[in-house]
């Protein structure tokens, strides 16, 4: 079940994402971007998958108390903190859909205005039912909402322009705003997100024991390729290079989206060793480090005979993805050689522990 609720997370992003763009977009005047055309139907459908797809953590309570045979939906939906969220949030999804679908052929300001608070009503609610949420209600909510938006609206322009451009006409009007605006979005994702690993992740080196803290190591490489991507598109499409660069972009944003989905389903580590002692390491460290390791323990990282064999491996790739891009090959073998720089270098990390 877990993966079903983590592709659902990532939907979830995807969703607000789309929607977001296409928002901001429609307030970017048209000589300052090139055409593009979102299929209605796919707003619409993004707008009720929010009300769906953030079902989430309702039905995880759900799933908790079908293991003792029982499946209260009603008084989880209207007595639990997450089942309240949801129902609100759900309600509102359905209006944004009715607004949606009433102001299809309005392309006014205004309505853009109206769309735009929309989506960050919505993910606002969202940030309700989040780890961080229970933890600190104030300063957790601010900082979920501010990173899920400076994401969505970052993510989203790239996704409709590297998807649904109709052309590249005024490439570098786009740019010369876009580029500046994916850096402060960055900077918002980067400090809400340094917040919130405040209260979810305390101690972020022994989290790595546990499949929450691997995870968050394995989106932080994700995201520094993203930024990879991100150097080249600002640079190639400058000299009138082809969107797909952008789309590549977008596959590498979607993989970031998945981890966090699988994030989304799994426990914060507060107390390391004492999450440790009850429910033990992660399957993939217990495979790397059969037996050896003791709650009481904490990470060190140092260079080992394995380490050093996956870093050279790192460094081979790091060579490919250079003459990939000097030869001008395709973007999606570059996005390829970038995930792949990613797993190396999270191999080199994780077999860089030891104990200390």
């Amino acid at each position: 079940m877990i993966p079903l609720l983590m592709v659902t997370e990532a939907l979830l992003y995807l969703c607000f994402a789309l929607l977001m763009g296409h928002s901001i977009l429609s307030l970017v005047p048209a000589d300052k971007r090139p055409a593009f055309r979102v299929p209605n139907g796919l707003l619409l459908a993004s707008a009720f998958g929010i009300g769906i797809l953030s079902f989430g953590p309702v039905l995880r309570i759900l799933l908790f108390f079908s293991q003792s045979g029982s499946f209260p939906f009603a008084s989880v939906v209207l007595d639990s903190r997450p089942g309240i969220i949801w129902l609100i949030t759900f309600v509102a999804s359905l209006l944004y859909v009715v607004f949606l679908a009433m102001s299809e052929r309005d392309s006014s300001k205004r309505t853009g205005v109206l769309s735009l608070t929309g989506v960050v009503i919505l993910i606002v609610m969202t940030s309700f039912s989040g780890h961080v949420a229970t933890l600190a209600p104030v300063i957790g909510v601010t900082a979920q909402s501010v990173h899920v938006i400076a994401m969505a609206s970052w993510a989203g322009i790239l996704f409709i322009m590297a998807w649904f451009a109709r052309s590249k006409s005024n490439w570098g009007a786009f740019l010369a705003w876009y580029t500046p605006f994916s850096i402060a979005s960055m900077i918002l994702i980067t400090a809400a997100g340094l917040i919130l690993m405040q209260y979810t992740v305390p101690e972020y080196w022994n989290s790595w024991l546990l499949p929450y803290g691997e995870a968050l190591l394995l989106k932080h490489l994700l995201y520094a390729g993203v930024l990879t991507i991100a150097a080249v598109n600002a640079f190639l499409l400058k000299k009138g290079m082809s969107p797909s660069w952008l789309r590549a972009e977008s596959i590498v944003i979607g993989l970031v989206f998945l981890v966090t989905g699988f994030m989304g389903q799994s426990s914060p580590p507060l107390d390391v060793s004492k999450t440790v002692q009850s429910q033990g390491v992660s399957p993939l460290f217990s495979a790397l480090y059969e037996g050896i390791w003791q709650p009481a323990m904490s990470v060190q990282v140092e260079l080992t005979t394995s380490s050093l064999f996956w870093l050279g491996i790192t460094v081979v790739l790091a060579i490919c993805q250079f003459l990939v891009l000097r030869e001008n090959k395709s973007a999606l073998l570059y996005a390829l050689v970038v995930c792949s720089i990613v797993l190396s270098l999270f191999m080199t990390i994780m077999l860089a522990i030891v104990p200390a």
